[in-house]
C-alpha cells in the first residue's frame, strides 16, 4: 500500500466534503484545502472527476495559477 496526499473540497451546492487522493510528488499523507494545493498535486488531479453523494458529479478545475493553486469544482454535464 503506497502513500498519498488528499485534497479536500467543499461541494459548491450543498457544502458537503469531497476528497480526492493524489500520488503525485513525495506523498506524506498530507491533507490540503482546495485553496492551497501544491502545483504538482494540482496538475495530477486537474480535470479528474469527483462525486458529491448529494449533488452528483463534478470536474476539478484550476481557478488561478500562483505557487500554490486554488482549485474548485464545476458540475459535469
Amino acid at each position: 500500500m503506497g502513500l498519498y496526499d488528499t485534497v479536500n473540497f467543499r461541494c459548491p451546492k450543498c457544502d458537503g466534503l469531497i476528497s480526492k487522493q493524489s500520488k503525485a510528488g513525495e506523498c506524506g499523507l498530507y491533507d490540503f484545502d482546495s485553496d492551497s494545493v501544491p502545483k504538482g498535486i494540482a496538475n495530477a488531479i486537474l480535470g479528474k472527476t469527483v462525486y458529491c453523494e448529494t449533488c452528483g458529479e463534478y470536474e476539478i478545475v484550476m481557478l488561478n495559477n500562483p505557487e500554490n493553486v486554488r482549485m474548485g469544482l464545476v458540475k459535469k454535464l
